[in-house]
């Protein structure tokens, strides 16, 4: 068979969604072409097919989101096409402007980089532009006219290239195409004439596939269609999306994936909101909030929600590839013992760098090759009014989601009080009110928490918090939060409500605030509460890493295990020191007996290798990644150290579909873990010894996670507002 051909094989393959086996195939291509052409350097027919090869395999990557590694395969091509004859450089160079334009029009990827597209694109013209296919150019600015979000300009692209497609005998691209006017059509509020488009569409994916185009068309259809008995099909598409997402090996393919489909599902929150406004009645308008809502949750966390019916993904594990990552862990140990972090040099500072990128690539082998991911098990069925119905008296429900509108953004809240009746209201907030979110958000993680400033001031709060949700949540002491995006990493519990009679106050002064990814979340199995609880208690003043001592770890234990002694609790309580790990006095398999956590030390998220954020417990690190392999069920986890609430906002290069909570949170829930207190940025280790001394108090007087979270930071609150406001509870409400 001609590498043609095989090209051609492994390209359908990918048009059916067959990423990994496609990538695979091409693999085999380029190591069979490179040898080839290490056997003959010169080899023209060699160099062609080797730089066929890497061109095709960047366009399986970089639908599959891949993008890193597309762009690899690309400029290791790009020498060897400047080597060819005409005739094949000219077809060659073609494909590779195609892929550039694609990668660098991208505004969700590390690699945006607009110039650099739009230079390609004006490349690929002059190139096509007296040949028999100019509109290969057509083609490629469609693209790159979605990626930025201008309907106007791909619909007529679109358009116009349906019947050059269809002349060529490509029918299913023809269709790919009418589909996309469609949605663009639909963006520009013309369903008319977006219907007949989508509607062709579905009926030709539907019967042709493949899958992920037959959910796009059904999604498409059901909006263009604008009925309330239009709705099945958008959920049909959306099963469709979500059944095909949970066949991606790992939870970084599964984000890779998700990245392009993400529109799809906020297709359908616009088309459940439009059927609410458009709603006769009340009890109506209430069904169709609940459609959007429901959504809302579903879009929100993939990832977490499927691994909480997997358990832990690494739990059962080949041995290769564990020993392998603890090779990895063992290097990374060696070097970070060497000296102390912030000086170290920078040679040292790029191997663990690559290291932490190593283990990164390596759990994502362990994931692909993991019996819990391969075994495609759904979710419970989510139903937000069970939920709600579910909810414990005196806990409300809010829920935020942003929609982008032109350079402004909507930020929609889905909201429930005591009465459990779903109600929306939508606020709009300029881009440089967004913008001022991030850097808030960018500033309190490299700043002294004594000069963090308030982030979400009285006007943000009556944006977050307006009258009527407020009014809606009147009576309910608690309030269960999912944010969404640009509200992620906030202390959200801090915000100030604006008071007509005199200065602003803290929300938690009205309520207790935990947080959850999503109330899609299916909660871990737990019985009753124990009377008497079994505590653990790990700090390290000095661990073995060189980082600076933390005096206050000591009195922080001995304190937090009086607590719960004087009420008659068993309190196992270890004070590390560099000589000595946790595994030595409290290995993780023997966690699970345990019904509350505390660790103290230090800690360090890195967002490139968000699932190895870790503890410094005595000589011995402990990574996210490690509870991926353990099972708790405690009711709470008190993370006493810098930065565990931080969250990875991208996978290699690709800004995460979902809001995975990926870091050291995520892990914590699969394992089973009911609630997190951890901080959003440095603290301060004074400080943090009260608020944990309060918060215990607390908790061992009887109040629940998020309440005690209330009284300790009531009872902080008059000292600097940096110094307090970094600690947060994120769990499900008791």
């Amino acid at each position: 068979m001609s590498i043609k051909t095989q090209i051609t094989l492994a390209l359908m393959d990918a048009e059916d969604g067959e990423f990994e086996r496609a990538d695979a195939q091409l693999g085999a291509l380029v190591v069979a072409a490179d040898e080839q052409l290490r056997t003959d350097p010169d080899n023209g027919s060699a160099i062609y097919d080797l730089a066929n090869c890497l061109l095709s395999r960047a366009n399986v990557r970089q639908s599959a989101s891949r993008l890193l590694e597309a762009l690899e395969d690309v400029e290791r091509a790009e020498p060897m096409i400047a080597r060819l004859k005409p005739l094949g450089q000219h077809v060659l160079k073609v494909e590779a402007l195609q892929v550039r334009i694609r990668l660098h029009g991208n505004g969700q990827s590390s690699l945006y980089d607009l110039a650099r597209a739009e230079h390609s694109l004006a490349q690929l013209r002059s190139l096509t532009q007296d040949g028999p296919n100019p509109w290969i150019a057509d083609l490629a600015e469609l693209g790159l006219a979605q990626k930025l979000g201008e309907p106007a300009r791909v619909a007529p692209l679109a358009l116009g290239c349906i019947p050059i497609l269809e002349q060529r005998g490509q029918v299913r691209g023809a269709q790919a195409l009418g589909l996309t006017a469609a949605n663009a059509l639909l963006t520009l509020d013309k369903p008319s004439e977006a219907e007949p488009l989508a509607q062709q569409a579905y009926a030709f994916f539907m019967k042709e596939g493949p899958s992920d185009l037959e959910a796009g068309a059904a999604l498409a259809l059901a909006r263009a269609s604008g009925t309330a008995a239009d709705w099945p099909l958008a959920e049909h598409g959306l099963k469709i999306v979500e059944q095909l997402t949970r066949t991606q090996p790992s939870l970084f393919d599964q984000q890779r994936y998700l990245s392009e489909k993400i529109p799809l599902f906020e297709g359908a929150i616009r088309f459940a909101l439009n059927l609410a406004a458009k709603a006769s009645g009340l009890h109506d308008q209430a069904d169709h909030i609940v459609k959007a809502w429901q959504v809302v949750e579903r879009t929100k966390s993939f990832s977490l929600r499927q691994g909480m019916v997997h358990g832990g993904w690494l739990r059962e594990i080949d041995p290769d590839t564990a020993f392998e990552l603890e090779r990895l862990d063992a290097q990374l140990v060696a070097l970070e013992k060497v000296e102390k972090p912030e000086r170290q040099s920078k040679t040292a500072a790029e191997k663990r760098a690559l290291l932490f990128g190593q283990r990164q690539d390596m759990l994502q082998s362990a994931m692909r090759k993991s019996p819990r991911m391969a075994a495609t098990v759904s979710p419970p069925a989510f139903k937000i009014d069970q939920v709600l119905a579910a909810a414990p008296d005196g806990v409300a429900l809010l829920s935020w989601y942003w929609l982008q509108h032109d350079e402004e953004w909507d930020l929609h809240s889905f909201y429930a009080g005591a009465d459990r009746i779903a109600q929306h209201s939508v606020c709009r907030w300029t881009a440089d009110e967004v913008a001022g979110l991030k850097a808030a958000r960018v500033s309190s993680a490299t700043a002294d928490p004594q000069w963090v400033k308030q982030m979400l001031g009285p006007d943000l709060g009556q944006k977050l918090f307006p009258a009527k949700v407020l009014d809606a949540m009147a009576g309910c002491h608690t309030v269960l939060i999912t944010p969404h995006g640009h509200l992620q990493q906030l202390p959200v519990h801090a915000a100030q409500l604006p008071n007509a009679d005199g200065a602003p106050t803290w929300l938690f002064e009205h309520f207790a605030v935990l947080l959850l990814p999503t109330m899609a979340l299916p909660p871990p199995d737990r019985t009753a509460r124990k009377v008497q609880r079994n505590i653990l208690l790990l700090g390290s003043e000095q661990d073995g890493f060189n980082h600076e001592k933390l005096e206050q770890v000591p009195p922080e234990l001995r304190s937090v295990a009086a607590i719960w002694q004087s009420g008659g609790h068993q309190v196992v309580s270890h004070h590390l020191s560099e000589q000595h790990g946790f595994s030595d006095v409290a290995a993780l398999t023997h966690w699970c007996d345990f019904d509350l956590i505390h660790l103290a030390c230090h800690g360090d998220f890195k967002p490139e290798s968000p699932l190895d954020a870790t503890l410094y417990l005595g000589s011995e690190p402990l990574r996210g990644s490690d509870l991926m392999k353990i099972e708790l069920r405690s009711d709470v986890v008190c993370l006493s150290a810098c930065n565990m609430a931080q969250l990875s906002s991208n996978v290699d290069g690709v800004a995460l579909a979902a809001d995975e909570w990926l870091g050291f949170a995520l892990p914590l829930f699969q394992a089973g873990n009911r609630s997190i207190l951890s901080s959003l940025w440095e603290a301060n280790s004074q400080i943090s010894k009260l608020f944990m001394e309060d918060f215990h108090s607390a908790l061992a007087q009887g109040h629940s996670p998020a309440q005690a979270h209330r009284l300790a930071s009531i009872k902080q609150s008059e000292k600097p507002y940096g110094l307090w406001a970094n600690w947060q509870i994120s769990g499900y409400p008791d």
